[in-house]
């Protein structure tokens, strides 16, 4: 058998780096990188293969004030602030969700599958909410992610008359997977055939000193069951399988498998930029934090002979730095300190850059989100966050709309009229919702308005109950005209 665990993805072999640079400086993963990579790089002398987020400068930068930048360089957060900002917004409107779990029970039902699921919804005991909130934070990052849908777990043993029992010791749960343990799949859309790479321990307990604590091992999925390999020396082995049985329809016509994607339809790849652009401010806030420190430590100027210079310097601690000038020159000894006047610019621009970023990001996401939206759905935002949240909520909604349906499979595999039932709808209205001021600021405007004869009746009838259909709000204006014997000016004539 060939080792077809070598295989790669095309868009995984493109993708993976971007998407690991991507996340390291979400998560903030990058600053650590640095510390420690380089710091072993310099034991070995080696620097240039580890300058991957903080650079060192080309010309006239030691190793040692390298390292000595990299040690007192200050993270930037700034990416990470824009994408859990988004997601917050995303998450404001959370009570307007409207979802329903079907026959897998009421979430307040402690009996229920779906209290069970609510409450550890990956078997790692997180709660379903926080597991979905995850999920927004790495679409938004990623753009494309990997959900599955793992079965209920059941051990076998034999009882006292020697039958084979199963017993329940796990429920079932959902998994995030980020697009970079994914390395290959097949065909390109709908696959039956998906493969992830993951550590493993392989240890059967504490005290075994045989078995490797993190192994890379392979997990193949196919319509039929998994099979789980590990890589012995070039040979595929396999060490683990299993069986499901899943359906993309209630008629079950189609199969599919217990893992898909979930992407957010944008032409670009916002989160990747963004990082691009918040490493360009690590760098140029290294490069003018480490510029003060630099002119913060004067240069001391000693008028000496060669032996009067070499006692003092016996004297004076490691790390002075000291200029020698010449001895019969007239003058006495001083402190000598390079112009500064270039980091006043420097640090505006820095200052700039990070008060632009916010800004900056929220408006890729909106202008990416918007060219998306103009031909391919029916854009009903007001704003290009919007804009972008509405393609956020409805990608989330998929995600969770799709574990549904197969945690509905797995719990009545044997009655597809069960399917189908759970579903959830997020709400797309993220105006704030400040219901006196809202009333307020109408009222204000009513009344203003009015003043001045700018308003018509209808405008109004229309602010003050927005709910109202055009049918409605028309027939309250023409029963305030019937009892107050006006005759309305068409809108487009009033306050002309």
């Amino acid at each position: 058998m060939s080792n077809f665990l070598e295989n790669r993805h095309p868009e995984w072999a493109d993708k993976h780096n971007r998407w690991t640079y991507t996340w390291e400086n979400y998560s903030g993963e990058y600053a650590k990188h640095d510390r420690v990579k380089l710091y072993t790089a310099n034991k070995k002398k080696n620097v240039e293969s580890f300058d991957e987020y903080l650079h060192q400068k080309v010309q006239a930068e030691t190793v040692e004030a390298y390292m000595e930048r990299i040690m007192t360089s200050d993270p930037i957060l700034l990416f990470p602030t824009a994408v859990d900002s988004l997601n917050g917004i995303a998450y404001s409107v959370e009570d307007d969700t409207q979802r329903d779990f079907g026959d897998l029970g009421d979430i307040d039902d402690e009996e229920s599958t779906a209290y069970k699921l609510w409450h550890d919804a990956d078997r790692k005991g997180t709660n379903w909410l926080p597991v979905m909130k995850q999920m927004g934070i790495k679409q938004t990052v990623f753009h494309r992610v990997w959900g599955l849908v793992d079965g209920i777990k059941e051990s076998q043993f034999m009882d006292e008359d020697g039958e084979v029992v199963s017993e329940v010791t796990g429920e079932a749960s959902i998994h995030i997977i980020d697009p970079m343990a994914v390395v290959d799949w097949y065909p390109n859309h709908n696959p039956t055939q998906v493969i992830v790479k993951e550590k493993a321990d392989m240890r059967n307990s504490v005290f075994d000193t045989e078995g490797d604590r993190e192994r890379d091992t392979y997990i193949v999925y196919e319509l039929d069951g998994w099979t789980r390999y590990i890589d012995n020396e070039g040979e595929p082995q396999v060490i683990d399988e299993g069986s499901y049985s899943f359906y993309r329809d209630k008629e079950r016509t189609q199969r599919c498998l217990p893992i898909f994607s979930v992407e957010i339809p944008m032409p670009r790849d916002v989160g990747y930029l963004l990082a691009i652009k918040q490493n360009h401010i690590f760098n140029a806030k290294s490069i003018r934090d480490f510029s003060v420190r630099n002119m913060s430590f004067a240069f001391l100027q000693l008028r000496a002979d060669e032996a009067q210079y070499q006692e003092i310097m016996s004297e004076i601690k490691k790390g002075f730095r000291v200029l020698r000038i010449d001895p019969d020159a007239s003058g006495d000894h001083d402190y000598k300190s390079p112009p500064s006047d270039y980091l006043t610019e420097a640090g505006e621009i820095l200052e700039n850059d990070k008060s632009d970023f916010a800004e900056s990001a929220f408006k890729m996401y909106g202008d990416s989100a918007k060219q998306v939206t103009a031909t391919e759905i029916i854009q009903k935002s007001r704003s290009g966050i919007e804009a972008f949240l509405s393609l956020l909520v409805t990608s989330l909604d998929e995600f969770e709309n799709k574990c549904l349906f197969l945690l509905e499979q797995i719990y009545f595999p044997d009655e597809p009229s069960r399917w189908g039932k759970a579903n959830v709808t997020r709400s797309q209205d993220f105006t704030p919702k400040d219901i006196d001021e809202a009333m307020e600021k109408v009222s204000n405007t009513i009344r203003n308005s009015k003043q001045v004869n700018a308003m018509s009746t209808f405008r109004a009838v229309e602010l003050l109950n927005p709910s109202w259909t055009e049918e409605e709000v028309q027939a309250e204006v023409d029963r305030i005209n019937r009892e107050s014997g006006a005759i309305e000016l068409p809108s487009n004539q009033v306050g002309s």
